[in-house]
């Protein structure tokens, strides 16, 4: 585990300084109101790619194990095409060009990337079943470099939203051709069976409806803001959950890209629908790095803020930790709690939970946006995830036992309020810096009183591993 995440750690530090620049380049790029409409453009194209093909990258990464790329290839294609082919007929049928007037250009792009962008993901989800870190890796910064370059490029004579958008679908068809090459499985290679679209759909679409329900909770905030307090105000929260989110998201999603393979490939070679011992090693990560991430997002709040231009900077620092502790959760809900959903394959109680977290977002967005504008979409983020995590641990809790025990969740959470409290002790409202100051304070806490309260064990961990290396060196004397 240590290795793979190894791995996967410098590629998301790679990706997300890359991403971390994309905002810095746009932000600067584009006014207020045109950064807030390639964000809700890109919004869009989020929640075309995971309504129209989430499916395929749930079914991809379950079933690798069993049917490998050669077995998947076919099933895959076909659903893939047929989809495309769908959304095409609904732009067309629907007229929604003609109806849209000003923003036509925009709602063009935002389908096309929708689709480009689905290609990309899938691509990188057969990458990280196959276990192929580095061609994961590869994908994803050869995306958003290429994307940065074109959208740069093309903003600097047209300095529009749509400009920045056809950035983006040009480095996600690039990566997904590039995808195509790379991770072929050769004609030769014999198949010893193929999936049905039947399966793929039956286990997947649920998951599809879930990740849907999931887009609702990600831009009801956006296009809410957008409603009651104009586009220009979407930009600062957006430049903020984007940082935040590549940031603590990347970090936390660096453990599950590195374990959830083996999880699925414990479960497919002992015939069971448990995770084993994998899932019980992404449990304690998660329960350790989720809070030390949201700790240090916190302790850097100003510093993360001066990312963002100017103009769009209003208000990020005060934004940045509540953004950081609902991404927090929402990893540990996504990423750990719900793995017993797809073991089990009870999809469709996922995608109930997932609904409910819709209904959750859209009621306290509703009731906070339009009295505390983006600090009270921050909130609702916040409780909207709470009660998804909550759900998710109590249904799992019927079918699998989830290996994480509640004097650990007990420890960190009192390491966590430790931590907080010795930053509101030192806070002033001067920058601490990149690398020492309050920041490197509150995190240096928080890893002192989690090894102190022995957390997961981790203090054992550590004192067999430091004997473990004092005894080579001996036996080395």
């Amino acid at each position: 585990m240590l290795a793979q995440s190894a791995v996967y750690f410098g590629i998301r530090v790679a990706n997300g300084l890359l991403s971390l620049g994309l905002v810095y380049v746009f932000t600067r790029l584009l006014d207020p109101q045109e950064y807030g409409r390639f964000v809700l453009a890109m919004s869009g194209s989020t929640v075309v790619g995971t309504i129209g093909f989430g499916w395929l990258n749930f079914g991809v990464l379950r079933f690798f194990s069993a049917y490998q790329i050669g077995g998947l290839r076919h099933a895959v294609l076909k659903s893939f095409l047929f989809v495309t082919g769908v959304l095409v007929l609904l732009v067309a049928g629907g007229g929604a060009v003609w109806w849209c007037g000003g923003d036509a250009k925009l709602i063009v792009a935002t389908g096309v990337g929708g689709v480009a962008l689905a290609s990309f993901n899938l691509s990188v989800h057969v990458a990280n079943a196959a276990g192929r870190p580095l061609i994961y890796g590869a994908l994803s910064t050869c995306r958003l470099g290429i994307s940065i370059a074109v959208g740069a490029l093309i903003a600097l004579t047209i300095p529009s939203a749509e400009a920045v958008v056809w950035g983006m679908i040009a480095g996600s068809a690039v990566s997904a051709g590039l995808a195509g090459a790379l991770l072929a499985a050769p004609e030769s290679e014999p198949v010893k069976s193929e999936i049905s679209v039947r399966e793929l759909v039956n286990y997947g679409l649920p998951l599809s409806v879930s990740a849907a329900a999931i887009s609702v909770v990600d831009v009801a905030d956006r296009f809410l803001l957008a409603w009651f307090h104009g586009a220009e105000r979407v930009a600062s929260f957006a430049a903020c959950y984007d940082l935040v989110q590549q940031s603590v998201g990347a970090v936390l999603s660096v453990f599950s890209l590195a374990v959830l393979p083996a999880i699925f490939r414990y479960a497919h070679e002992h015939g069971s629908t448990g995770g084993g011992r994998p899932w019980a090693k992404l449990g304690s990560a998660m329960l350790l790095m989720g809070p030390l991430a949201f700790i240090a997002a916190t302790g850097f709040k100003n510093e993360i803020s001066l990312l963002v231009s100017e103009p769009n900077r209003s208000g990020v620092s005060e934004l940045v930790p509540w953004i950081a502790l609902a991404i927090a959760i929402a990893c540990f809900k996504s990423l750990f709690l719900d793995v017993v959903f797809q073991l089990h394959k009870a999809t469709t109680t996922l995608m109930w939970i997932s609904l409910k977290m819709a209904a959750v977002s859209v009621g306290l967005n509703l009731l906070l946006i339009p009295s505390w504008g983006a600090h009270g979409a921050a909130w609702a983020s916040v409780g909207t995830f709470l009660a998804g995590a909550l759900l998710s641990w109590r249904a799992g809790a019927k079918m699998s036992r989830v290996p994480l025990v509640k004097r650990d969740v007990g420890k960190t959470a009192c390491a966590s309020v430790l931590a907080l409290a010795a930053l509101a002790a030192v806070r002033t409202d001067a920058p601490s810096g990149l690398l020492f100051g309050q920041g490197m304070f509150a995190v240096l806490v928080y890893v002192v009183f989690t090894v102190a309260f022995n957390t997961c064990g981790c203090r054992t961990w550590l004192s067999e591993r430091w004997r473990a290396q004092r005894g080579l060196r001996i036996s080395a004397e």
